[in-house]
C-alpha cells in the first residue's frame, strides 16, 4: 500500500508459529513519521541497544544526499556497520539499508546471515545460543536468531 498522509491500516501477518498485526499510521496534518509501521507484540532488532548512532546516520544522510532533514532516510543504526565503515558515509548508509555490496565485517564467532546483520554462529561445535534466541540450522551456516 502507498504510505501517504492520512494512512490508517491494520493488517494481520501470519507465519507458521505466530501472528502479529502490522499497524501503519500517518495522521492527517502530522509530519511524516520516522517509523511507518509496527508489528504489534513482535520483538524487533531495533529493540536492542544498537551501539550505532541514529544521529550519525542522519548526518551522513544529509551529507550524501544534500537533504535538509532525515525524513526520507532509509536504514537503521547498526553497530556492525558503524564499526566496519566508520566515517565512510556512503558505505555506512548502504550497510544500514542491508545492501548486498555493503555487508559489515562481523566480529569473530558471528556471521552475516540476514539482511547484512551479524548474528552469533551456533550449531555443532559452537556455544549454545543466548537465552531468548534459537539456532537457525536451515541456512548454509547456522546462526542464532532472537525469538519473538
Amino acid at each position: 500500500m502507498p504510505f501517504v498522509e492520512g494512512a490508517d491500516l491494520v493488517a494481520d501477518f501470519s507465519w507458521t508459529d505466530k501472528s502479529h498485526p502490522l499497524v501503519v499510521k500517518w495522521p492527517r496534518g502530522a509530519q511524516r513519521p520516522v517509523v511507518v509501521g509496527v508489528f504489534e507484540g513482535a520483538k524487533s532488532p531495533l529493540d536492542r541497544p544498537a551501539g550505532a548512532s541514529a544521529e550519525k546516520l542522519c548526518q551522513c544522510h544529509k551529507q550524501v544526499t544534500k537533504a535538509v532533514n532525515c525524513d526520507d532516510l532509509l536504514g537503521a543504526p547498526n553497530s556492525d556497520c558503524e564499526r566496519t565503515y566508520g566515517s565512510d558515509c556512503s558505505m555506512l548508509l548502504a550497510c544500514s539499508r542491508g545492501e548486498p555490496g555493503a555487508m559489515p565485517s562481523c566480529l569473530p564467532g558471528y556471521i552475516n546471515a540476514v539482511t547484512g546483520a551479524c548474528f552469533k554462529q551456533c550449531g555443532a561445535g559452537k556455544p549454545p545460543c543466548p537465552g531468548g534466541s534459537t539456532c537457525q540450522t536451515d541456512a548454509p551456516q547456522a546462526f542464532c536468531l532472537p525469538a519473538d
